[in-house]
């Protein structure tokens, strides 16, 4: 994505929703490694009083499925006893829910909320 010529990612496409080529926005960012990721996105103008949109329940249950398999992926082929394979697991899965919500605080840098158009 687009806005007032700087380039953006937008992971969760749910936050698109009602959102033109054109269209007056407000935003926040983060930066993830070389990325800005778009962590919350507002059409403003018609429906300036309506809040920011932000991730829900389902799109939070997907995240952490996600980060699950990886976190399974990455103990495959190593020994260990059942439940403490699956208590590293789930450790593992938190830290990158974490990561990936922005809830580590691991040095990524935040953006200030802007407006542009799309």
């Amino acid at each position: 994505m687009e806005i007032g010529g700087e380039k953006y990612s937008v992971w969760d496409s749910t936050l698109m929703e009602g959102i033109t080529e054109g269209s007056q926005v407000e935003y926040d960012w983060k930066k993830s490694g070389n990325f800005k990721k778009i962590t919350s996105l507002q059409r403003i103008g018609n429906n300036q009083g309506s809040e920011p949109y932000h991730s829900d329940r389902k799109s939070m249950e997907i995240i952490r499925m996600s980060c699950l398999r990886s976190a399974s992926e990455i103990l495959h082929g190593l020994y260990f006893e059942p439940d403490e394979k699956a208590e590293k697991a789930l450790d593992i899965a938190r830290r990158f829910e974490r990561y990936v919500s922005g809830e580590d605080g691991g040095g990524d840098t935040y953006g200030k909320e802007k407006t542009g158009n799309t």
